[in-house]
């Protein structure tokens, strides 16, 4: 046929190629399950209203098990508000990616809670991250897992989007007793892992102060991500 093979072995082998090559890509993309493969792109730290995105401003978070007056969707500085002695620092991590509805999430802090008087509560346990500094008259303590609980975290966007919230600081002081001044200095570890891999990492520092019940005596209520990195 003066040389045309139009559906001859060459067109075939050439078929069968931009087969594989379309198997391949789809298996990359969502494993042998058939589900997307778990994928950090980017993370994003939110640490007041106005940066929550229109998708996860009626997040309905279950506040009661928060201790405290701070709410997870009312995200920023909770400044003791009610002069209880409750300070919090409100914030959320939002990672988007694929497949993250199977991912697991860790949180590890290292830091210490210290009153007027001397004594020194909530130990934590973890590592020396980051732009992790304790006051020089606290002694660095040793080490622990954080969660988060079930309640600090949510997926939407059919996997696409993950959230993690949280509310470090000091809790009911006035109704514990505890003598101020009283301080919060904290670093935390927060990982999204799947199948033991980690696939995000975001290290970050908190730090907080109060000399008195009340919003005016807060002298410091601050979060900082320090690094962060997706796999």
């Amino acid at each position: 046929m003066n040389g045309i093979d139009p559906l001859g072995k060459e067109t075939l082998i050439e078929l069968m190629i931009v087969v594989a090559i379309i198997t391949f890509l789809a298996v990359s993309l969502t494993g042998c399950s058939g589900k997307p493969t778990p994928k950090v792109t980017s993370v994003t730290a939110v640490t007041n209203r106005s940066q929550i995105p229109a998708y996860a401003a009626n997040i309905d978070w279950q506040d009661a098990n928060i201790a405290g007056d701070a709410k997870l969707g009312d995200v920023g500085p909770y400044n003791d508000r009610n002069s209880n002695g409750c300070v919090n620092n409100v914030h959320w991590f939002i990672f988007e990616g694929t497949g993250l509805d199977s991912v697991t999430v860790e949180r590890y802090l290292s830091g210490i809670h210290a009153f007027g008087d001397g004594t020194v509560d909530q130990k934590f346990q973890g590592w020396n991250g980051p732009g992790f500094k304790l006051p020089s008259n606290l002694d660095k303590t040793s080490s622990a897992f954080d969660g988060p609980g079930d309640w600090e975290i949510r997926r939407l966007e059919k996997g696409k989007v993950l959230i993690v919230a949280d509310a470090p600081g000091l809790t009911d002081m006035v109704k514990n007793g505890n003598p101020y001044p009283a301080q919060v200095a904290g670093n935390a570890l927060l990982q999204v892992k799947s199948g033991g891999k980690i696939l995000a990492e975001v290290w970050y520092d908190v730090g907080i102060k109060a000399s008195a019940p009340g919003p005016n005596n807060v002298q410091m209520n601050a979060m900082k991500v320090t690094e962060s990195k997706c796999y």
